[in-house]
């Protein structure tokens, strides 16, 4: 049950969230200034006035696009999704400003309302896995040389290789720590809201779009979004990045 504290914050979240919308839809901002403004204010209202969330959740989550590089490249190579982008270059050809700052801001905001509406066991936290976390960074760089080397080729790239980085960390908690399922679930409910409105909102501006290969479609207000963008990223997105934190962050162990 949360407090009346905790309820005024997400009575603050969701108003500046719909607000946010309707100016970029009215003004029909590009996808970086929508990024900023969807993600930027939610996450630091909460890091201001909740500091023993600040260290951990920006140290987790800025060297998220790092491991997103890999993703991104293999997505956009094999038309998984396309973004267009504002800037005159793109990072080998495929990978965008745009995504690298959507993932960091993304992750903040997913870590930042997990800790402070779901899961606030510990008052102080840091890094515990630290050697893992910089392992696996450092493979997931790899993994985006390599990528960039070979160029990997599939079609429904998006259900074969998208899905792994993200079903992995779940299938991890649910099989080691069961007991942070109702976790999981929360955080994937409270997130399927807002990434749907961003979802339609992208779409509607050509903030990015699917040009490849998906085993469906979901149609929605006339956009059609692809089986795999709603189940991977529009509903299990929250759960994954929560997974995650919870391995390199809460869990005394890998």
């Amino acid at each position: 049950m949360l407090s009346q504290e905790k309820v005024v914050d997400a009575v603050v979240l969701i108003i500046t969230f719909l607000i946010t919308s309707l100016i970029i839809v009215n003004f029909r901002l590009s996808s970086i200034i929508a990024i900023l403004l969807f993600y930027l204010p939610s996450a630091s209202y909460l890091l201001i006035k909740y500091p023993r969330v600040r260290k951990p959740a920006i140290f987790f989550s800025v060297p998220t696009f790092i491991a997103f590089l890999a993703v991104d490249y293999v997505a956009h190579y094999n038309l998984a999704w396309f973004i267009p982008t504002v800037f005159p270059f793109r990072i080998f050809e495929f990978v965008t400003i745009e995504v690298l700052v959507w993932v960091v801001l993304w992750t903040l905001s997913i870590v930042t309302v997990y800790k402070v509406f779901i899961d606030v066991r510990h008052k102080t936290e840091n890094i515990r896995n630290y050697k893992w976390f910089i392992i696996v960074l450092i493979t997931a760089f790899v993994a985006f040389l390599l990528a960039v080397s070979v160029k990997p080729t599939s079609n429904y790239a998006y259900a074969k290789f998208i899905s792994i980085p993200i079903m992995f960390p779940i299938i991890y908690i649910v099989v080691k720590r069961p007991n942070l399922i109702p976790n999981l679930w929360k955080i994937s409910l409270v997130m399927l809201f807002f990434s749907l409105v961003i979802e339609l909102i992208g779409l509607s501006l050509n903030h990015w779009d699917f040009p490849g290969e998906y085993t469906s479609f979901l149609g929605l207000l006339g956009f059609q979004i692809p089986l795999e963008e709603f189940v991977l990223w529009i509903l299990l997105g929250g759960a994954c990045v929560a997974a995650y934190y919870e391995i390199f962050v809460d869990l005394e162990g890998i």
